[in-house]
């Protein structure tokens, strides 16, 4: 399990829930340990994106996006901030350097918002299951995804993830 408790479990499933639906309806597909895993990526994705909507000074911005960047870098070192969604992260164990071209889209974008964020985000969920042998199904995938870009582009990326799971 990768959240500490079920209400914080809970927080971020209904945040996913109600700004990207459609990935929540793709997580459910998962079984439930590796739901958890695709809800605290997806998480990562909608506090960043918090970040463009509350904060108006361009200075701030960077200092926040710099902020969770430090913290995932941090995760190499064993080094653990206080907020929930680092700690979740840090229990699934993912590698920083699946994260950070997401914290990075962000941070070089501010004050615009990023183009081209869900296929960052989806990566890094594919690349996880992918490095730790989570399902053979997801060895395919890099193969999946070059071929559905090139023939939707990414009209069609939010049903990306269900497409892979019946690979």
């Amino acid at each position: 399990m990768s959240f500490t408790t079920p209400e914080t479990l809970g927080y971020y499933t209904s945040l996913v829930k109600n700004q990207r639906r459609d990935w929540l309806r793709a997580a459910m597909f998962l079984p439930a340990d590796l739901r958890e895993i695709a809800i605290a990526i997806y998480s990562l994705d909608i506090e960043l994106e918090h970040v463009h909507h509350v904060v108006k000074e361009e200075m701030m911005g960077h200092i926040r996006y710099a902020w969770w960047q430090e913290s995932i870098e941090a995760l190499q070192n064993d080094i653990l901030r206080e907020h929930p969604l680092i700690k979740a992260l840090a229990k699934i164990n993912i590698k920083p350097e699946l994260l950070l071209p997401i914290v990075s889209a962000y941070r070089e974008s501010f004050p615009e918002y990023p183009k081209h964020i869900d296929p960052l985000v989806e990566n890094a969920l594919i690349n996880y299951f992918v490095q730790n042998n989570e399902s053979k199904k997801w060895a395919k995938a890099s193969t999946i995804i070059s071929k559905h870009r090139k023939k939707y582009g990414q009209k069609f990326d939010s049903w990306l993830l269900i497409k892979l799971l019946f690979a």
